[in-house]
């Protein structure tokens, strides 16, 4: 049953994916950058395991994960600049008022008209002793009724609190240095000319090579979205206290990581061919390199359940 919902939705996923533009494959794959950066790496029963801050993972998890992933492709991937890009200081003010109401009152008193426990009244009498000159009144002092000892206690203390939070903002745009001389200006007519000599300059080997690679990083784009789509699947519409269904979402997530890592590798080479004009030899060494083998849905579920019965 696994096996044939896995067909099916690989099959959905290859004719969706066709109609992905190249912007929408990039956002995709900033998306992914910033989720394996943001998200936490423990283990079920561990304590928490994150590259970032905790308030960066926080709002990871409650604001939009497009608009981030763009500051950070924004910041050329780079793991402090998106930290201090997205940094923020909060400062608490806190102002208290408080009420306070007191009076004289006897042992007898605070239990019979203020209802405290001997507990209670034993610890006022003991706080009224440490300064009994201004807290006890005796029958040789100015006591008023019946020359029995009263204690000035609180009886009651209410108070407000005034809480001021200040936030400040600390994001820093990357800006110009103003020290830096002027750019010259460039025709655009003189840039299209050069850009059309430049691609004819290049060989056909080189035009391959670059076909190759944009191949391949499709490929991968393409291998992840169904591999997604079909973890996506198994959590929605089958039980996922069910071990076979457990496993075989936890191997779902460990392909998508190695996806990940491949289309990473891929993307380096491509940017060193793209800036050595594409010398020869560079395709092959990025396919030995990122060893990229086609994913069978069938073949995969078909491993775990031998497996099992191991």
């Amino acid at each position: 049953m696994i096996c044939f919902c896995s067909c099916h939705i690989l099959y959905s996923c290859d004719i969706t994916y066709c109609f992905l533009t190249q912007d929408v494959k990039e956002k995709n794959a900033a998306k992914a950058k910033l989720r394996r950066l943001c998200e936490d790496k423990a283990k079920h029963g561990e304590a928490p395991k994150l590259q970032v801050p905790a308030w960066l993972h926080k709002e990871w998890k409650q604001r939009d994960h497009l608009e981030m992933a763009m500051e950070y492709r924004d910041c050329g991937f780079d793991k402090e600049k998106f930290i201090k890009l997205r940094e923020r200081t909060v400062t608490n003010e806190e102002n208290h008022k408080s009420t306070v109401a007191v009076g004289w009152y006897s042992k007898e008193d605070m239990l019979k008209v203020l209802h405290w426990n001997a507990k209670k009244i034993a610890g006022a009498v003991k706080i009224c002793e440490q300064d009994p000159l201004h807290l006890i009144r005796t029958e040789k002092g100015n006591c008023e009724y019946g020359g029995e000892e009263e204690y000035y206690v609180t009886t009651r203390e209410t108070g407000a609190l005034e809480q001021n939070r200040l936030k400040k903002d600390e994001r820093k745009e990357i800006t110009k240095d103003d020290s830096e001389e002027p750019m010259p200006e460039v025709k655009l007519d003189r840039l299209n000319k050069d850009k059309q000599r430049l691609l004819a300059s290049q060989s056909s080997a080189a035009m391959r090579s670059k076909e190759i690679f944009t191949k391949h990083c499709d490929s991968v784009l393409q291998k992840t979205a169904k591999l997604r789509s079909l973890q996506s699947d198994l959590a929605k519409h089958y039980n996922n206290t069910d071990e076979v269904v457990r496993k075989s979402i936890k191997a779902l997530d460990m392909d998508i990581g190695k996806l990940d890592d491949s289309y990473n590798k891929l993307t380096e080479v491509m940017a060193e061919g793209e800036r050595d004009d594409y010398a020869g030899g560079c395709a092959k060494a990025v396919q030995n390199e990122a060893k990229i083998r086609p994913w069978n849905a069938k073949r995969h579920f078909k491993k775990i359940a031998k497996q099992e019965q191991d």
